[in-house]
């Protein structure tokens, strides 16, 4: 009786489909972590990539290494994005902040909590 969904497009469906795409690319992504572990340090820059800004770069240097084979590169790529997607907690779209904001006019009240009594 629970609500389920695997459409990228829901805020559910987002979750459930990276936790998918993630246990099909575990493998992949175990050789592609151990890649770049191991990588010459001027061959890809290590802090972008933990950040997860060059999805597809990092996707065409692991391709390019025979890290992944060429078939796996578009599912590793999709991978990739929807974990990207779903941990990007702090990323807010501003026309959503607005509309919340708006919601919200009116509605807020301040709680005052009573002063803590020494002990």
């Amino acid at each position: 009786g629970a609500y389920t969904t695997m459409d990228p497009e829901d805020s559910l469906g987002r979750v459930l489909n990276a936790y998918k795409l993630a246990h099909e690319t575990a493998e992949m992504r175990s050789r592609l972590h151990e890649a770049i572990r191991n990588r010459d340090e001027d061959q890809i820059d290590g802090i972008a990539l933990l950040m997860g800004h060059q999805r597809k770069e990092l996707v065409d240097w692991a391709c390019d290494q025979g890290i992944v084979k060429k078939e796996e590169c578009d599912k590793l790529l999709e991978a990739l994005e929807a974990l990207y997607d779903v941990i990007r907690v702090d990323a807010f779209d501003a026309d959503g902040l607005k509309a919340l904001s708006r919601c919200a006019k009116g509605k807020r009240k301040v709680v005052e909590r009573p002063p803590r009594e020494e002990e």
